[in-house]
């Protein structure tokens, strides 16, 4: 999220991600200072998190002022959820085989 710092503050300020779909983890709040360009957010999906295009997600930023904390709406962004890779199954051959103590190729 690219930030856009209209009024200065000091000290640290937060930002969090809100309307993430279901099964979607992510690692913050990120915290940032008045230099701060843009924030980064990990995001973790798991196999039951919902495929497609999710346009709900936004960032709100908590900004001190005065002793006090501003809360603002960042940025939108759309979460573009691609579905798991089928997995190739493991190879199983048999290379060899014990019978009885004893090793037959």
């Amino acid at each position: 999220c690219k930030l856009t710092h209209r009024v200065a503050f000091e000290g640290e300020a937060s930002a969090t991600l809100h309307g993430l779909p279901p099964n979607v983890t992510v690692d913050g709040p990120q915290t940032f200072d008045a230099k701060t360009e843009q924030v980064t957010f990990k995001l973790t999906t798991s196999q039951k998190s919902p495929v497609g295009k999710h346009s709900a997600v936004i960032c709100r930023v908590h900004v001190p002022s005065h002793g006090e904390t501003m809360i603002s709406k960042a940025c939108s962004a759309t979460l573009l959820i691609k579905p798991y890779a089928a997995k190739k199954p493991l190879q199983t051959d048999v290379v060899a085989a014990v019978s009885n103590g004893e090793v037959s190729k």
